[in-house]
């Protein structure tokens, strides 16, 4: 298993060991053609890779292209992205990829997605698979809530924070929809463009273009096609006037994170029977009042599944370091664009996790980066370092507990 997020590669590895396999886990892909080389030296070679796509310095692709030149090719490969691409279904076909899954991936379907790979690798010859790999959409197992119509509706997330994605999600597929994610808003029109959705939740402020901005392009689009394209916004400005902000832009609805189960599902409700969405009021989606981690709050968001809620505050702490890694370093570049945008993703991910100290300490670095100035943020980090240790002891104990 190849992934460079350590969270993620805790929770496959204890997936996979509950499922009485004997995984091994490397964080990039030159490791892990070492590995697989010295494992293939000794007769002892992998029967499965499950790699992430997007990883620095080499990704999946270029991992599997390396592994087809020097291995024996028994290997059957299974590939984990959090954002399909125009073209990579093509080039996974053309690479015998088995299998093209999105993340965060659900425990049945990745099962079902290995047991397929292991019964045609051992039906292969050393020849690669005939089957076209194929994405494998997430639906929910139960459906809760209905659409307009009784229907799953295909949803598009646009959502840079993975955080925020695994709780968007994980309602979502809850109520029986299915979900494919993109990371930013560049990848919004090639998605609509592969794919046939029913809706897209558009946060705002992503890195490379904002929701604003793939708004106006999807309008634009549908100037040719006649076509109306259901948008909703999400964000983390509940202040007066935005509402209506995103309603010139042409978003057709609006909700406030962190995003609140039974109020995204009335938004969605409202939004397609009648194309015409009047808003909620912006003091009408209430946080919690605690400064520390309201864990009630969050389960309660997530309909009651601990499970996910533990997954959700499991990568809420194993991703904050990197962040903050990320932060200091365009703090001391004095890189304002870059700085706003990691307290940015910060700010959300402690809005989920009902972290409201932590949050408004995070909300004043991103005004910060908004502003262009720096002076102070060096200190107002150190602030921000000591209220997530405060907190992380609580979050810590929520995830041990079973």
């Amino acid at each position: 298993m190849v992934d460079d997020n350590l969270t993620n590669r805790r929770i496959l590895e204890d997936l996979l060991l509950n499922w009485k396999m004997r995984p091994e886990t490397v964080a990039g892909a030159r490791e892990a053609l070492e590995v697989i080389r010295v494992r293939e030296e000794i007769g002892e070679g992998f029967k499965i890779i499950l790699t992430d796509l997007h990883m620095p310095e080499m990704d999946g692709f270029a991992l599997v292209e390396e592994l087809r030149k020097r291995s024996t090719g028994t290997q059957q490969v299974l590939m984990l992205t959090s954002g399909q691409h125009r073209g990579d279904l093509a080039r996974a076909k053309a690479l015998g990829i088995a299998a093209y899954l999105t993340k965060p991936v659900r425990n049945r379907e990745l099962l079902g997605a290995i047991s397929a790979a292991i019964t045609a690798g051992s039906n292969k010859s050393g020849t690669k698979p005939e089957a076209e790999p194929q994405p494998v959409e997430r639906a929910g197992p139960k459906k809760t809530d209905a659409a307009p119509g009784g229907r799953n509706l295909r949803i598009l997330l646009a959502e840079d924070n993975e955080i925020n994605q695994m709780v968007a999600c994980g309602i979502l597929e809850h109520a029986g929809h299915t979900v494919k994610v993109a990371q930013n808003g560049s990848e919004v029109a090639p998605l609509l463009a592969a794919h046939a959705f029913d809706l897209v939740l558009m946060d705002i402020q992503m890195p490379v273009m904002d929701g604003f901005d793939a708004t106006a392009a999807i309008r634009e689009s549908e100037k040719q096609t006649g076509a109306h394209m259901p948008v909703i916004a999400m964000t983390a400005h509940a202040m007066a006037g935005y509402k209506e902000k995103c309603l010139a832009a042409g978003m057709d609805g609006y909700v406030t994170k962190p995003v609140r189960h039974d109020l995204l599902m009335k938004e969605i409700d409202e939004c397609l029977k009648t194309q015409a969405v009047p808003l909620p009021a912006a003091d009408s989606v209430a946080l919690p009042e605690e400064g520390q981690f309201n864990r009630d709050d969050l389960v309660e968001r997530l309909m009651g599944n601990r499970e996910l809620a533990r997954r959700v505050a499991g990568g809420f702490i194993g991703n904050m370091p990197g962040q903050l890694a990320a932060l200091a370093r365009a703090i001391g570049s004095s890189d304002a664009p870059a700085a706003r945008l990691a307290a940015h993703s910060m700010k959300g991910a402690a809005a989920n996790m009902g972290c409201m100290t932590v949050r408004d300490i995070a909300s004043k670095l991103e005004k910060l980066g908004e502003s262009g100035a720096l002076t102070n943020a060096s200190d107002i980090l150190i602030e921000f370092r000591a209220a997530f240790e405060a907190v992380k002891p609580a979050i810590e104990q929520f995830c041990s507990r079973k």
